[in-house]
């Protein structure tokens, strides 16, 4: 974890500013800004909420943030806990109620919530409390040095003309406002949203300035280490002085100057559940462990499902991670969840044809291209490491980590195919999924969705509907002409081939022949090479996943795979005579035949 944090208000200087540069686990977001982050589909690990106004409005969607794994750790008024108290206890949930002493004694202590004494608490003015500043206090109690300001102005317009009174200070929405002076994107109050007047009377008409008064003059008092800096120039902030000023970009440099691994990220579905539980408890054992060394930075491991439907089978995870030695390796577990449905979520194993424009292995496709999107929001590179990778040395994580913070970027790091299947020519060059790859880097992610992805459908559509994700670099390589003054395969593969590299840190041991008919040696013929850490193989993670429930884990060394299915199936000979070409032209004309005579010659 860096040493620096953000604390990201909601002010209009924060109009045009690309949050997704923030690394989301140093920051904190606050009240309904996840209306906007949702549009982006970035979100900060850390989020508070501290108007009771405010909680009656949101409640449900700040507790959804939970639910959906888009935010790690949450701070918020005590009535969200009168409305949600299933989340009393949970660790990712701190009451505010758990670090004030009125309130404690008030509401916390008959919830049963555990009170939590912290000098970042403490203050000699109980009555100045706001989100922002007791943000501050939060992310000095999580433990970061520096804490920076963006997007606090406190320059408030106090009541919106279409805002209406309630009881007290309560105001009320009566109607969206075209524009809203107040935050950085218009939508941010809609009708009917409950919330409290900045600033009211009975403070003097300046709560917000006088509560970050109370952070400068209580940190001192208390003793709390943490540095607070302002970001904005033109804040109340900055006229009163209270903070030393700093630069975002220059914040943001040093960051951004620091390759790193944001996270360890595993596409899945619900019949994956099984081996994940198993894996965790592999990843506990010393032979198998990610980490012989505690690093400095721990990235997330983040499960990506296909969709919703595996959130009942989630609590064994979820125990699992929390009980097990493994936790130590990675910042925290996130879970998400993709919306593939019916043929975007397809994966036809069978020979059987379909005239699906999605393709064969839609569902892999999307969950690939999902995973890449939300793994941007963790740092900038990130392995992508399906249930059926299996470590075959311990410190396989430390490794990674050192991998990516060398001075070479590139965008793809993985394995060739190094089973004993055949591929076609033109997929017999290419790097296998599970693979290091650059995404937070914005050129990359804008390569996926105007190179990869398009150049994946169109293959799917007109040449091969078996086509995966992973195929895309050998068939950007085709018409590549090097003599030709115009060639703009030349042209595109000159210009970024350095950013695809083999590594073999991964080994790719995964073609149909492998699972059926694994090499017994598999295990000690990756660990003849010193760098080689994970094998890719169906067939070795059904022998770790048995050894695991056996309760009899083995050495690596004496790891050996366990044959998966049956010999691949084979074309008839008369569709094995027919070239390539014409069975795609002769595939819509052969689903229209009555399904008996197909039957015939499949």
């Amino acid at each position: 974890m860096s040493d620096t944090c953000f604390v990201i208000g909601n002010g209009p200087s924060l109009r045009g500013f690309d949050l997704t540069r923030i690394d989301a686990r140093e920051a904190l977001g606050m009240n309904a800004a996840y209306r906007f982050w949702r549009e982006i589909g970035w979100y900060p690990y850390h989020y508070c909420c501290l108007d009771d106004q405010m909680i009656e409005t949101h409640h449900a969607q700040i507790d959804r943030l939970y639910a959906e794994g888009h935010v790690g750790a949450f701070f918020l008024h005590g009535r969200f806990f009168e409305l949600h108290p299933d989340r009393i206890g949970n660790p990712a949930f701190l009451s505010f109620d758990q670090v004030s002493p009125y309130w404690y004694n008030a509401r916390g202590k008959r919830m049963g919530l555990a009170f939590q004494e912290h000098p970042a608490f403490r203050t000699s003015d109980t009555e100045k409390v706001t989100t922002g500043a007791y943000a501050v206090r939060y992310m000095a109690h999580k433990g970061f040095a520096r804490i920076a300001l963006i997007g606090i102005d406190l320059r408030y317009v106090e009541i919106l003309p279409e805002a209406r009174p309630t009881e007290g200070v309560g105001l009320v929405m009566a109607e969206t406002p075209a524009t809203n002076p107040n935050y950085f994107f218009d939508s941010y109050q809609q009708e009917g949203d409950r919330f409290n007047i900045p600033n009211p009377a009975v403070h003097a008409g300046r709560l917000h300035l006088r509560s970050f008064e109370l952070v400068r003059d209580d940190f001192a008092a208390n003793e709390v280490a943490a540095e607070v800096v302002n970001t904005n120039p033109a804040s109340l902030l900055a006229e009163a002085g209270l903070f030393p000023q700093m630069q975002v970009e220059t914040l943001l440099a040093s960051a951004d100057a620091r390759p790193r691994l944001g996270a360890v990220v595993v596409p899945c579905t619900q019949g994956d559940v099984a081996q994940i539980i198993a894996n965790l408890h592999l990843w506990s054992d010393p032979s198998y462990a990610p980490v012989t060394e505690q690093p400095d930075e721990k990235p997330v491991l983040a499960l990506v499902f296909n969709n919703s439907g595996a959130k009942e089978h989630i609590t064994p995870i979820e125990s699992a991670f929390a009980q097990l030695p493994v936790r130590q390796a990675f910042a925290r577990l996130e879970i998400a969840y993709l919306d593939l449905e019916g043929a975007r979520d397809a994966y036809v194993r069978s020979h059987e044809v379909t005239d699906s424009e999605h393709g064969y292995k839609a569902g892999p496709n999307n969950l690939f291209f999902g995973a890449m999107a939300l793994a941007r929001r963790f740092g900038h590179y990130a392995f992508l490491m399906e249930a059926d990778c299996v470590p075959v040395r311990a410190g396989w994580l430390n490794y990674l980590q050192a991998m990516v913070a060398g001075p070479d970027m590139f965008w793809v790091a993985g394995s060739a195919y190094r089973g004993n299947d055949r591929l076609g020519k033109e997929i017999a060059r290419h790097i296998n999924g599970n693979a290091i790859y650059s995404c937070g880097d914005p050129a990359f992610q804008s390569f996926l969705e105007s190179i990869w992805r398009p150049t994946l459908q169109k293959v799917i559509r007109a040449r091969n509907p078996r086509a995966a994700y992973d195929f895309v670099l050998d068939y950007l390589q085709e018409g590549i002409r090097s003599d030709l003054g115009d060639n703009a395969p030349w042209d595109f593969w000159r210009r970024h081939a350095h950013l695809f590299r083999y590594t073999d840190y991964v080994v790719n041991v995964s073609g149909n022949a492998d699972l059926y008919d694994p090499q017994p040696d598999m295990v000690l013929r990756a660990l003849n090479s010193p760098t080689t850490f994970i094998v890719h193989s169906g067939a070795l993670a059904l022998a770790a996943r048995q050894a695991q429930e056996s309760g009899e884990i083995p050495s690596p060394a004496m790891l050996k795979p366990v044959p998966v299915g049956a010999p691949p199936y084979r074309r008839p000979l008369i569709l094995r005579l027919v070239p390539a070409p014409l069975r795609r032209l002769l595939r819509r004309p052969f689903l229209a035949l009555p399904e008996r005579i197909q039957n015939l010659v499949r």
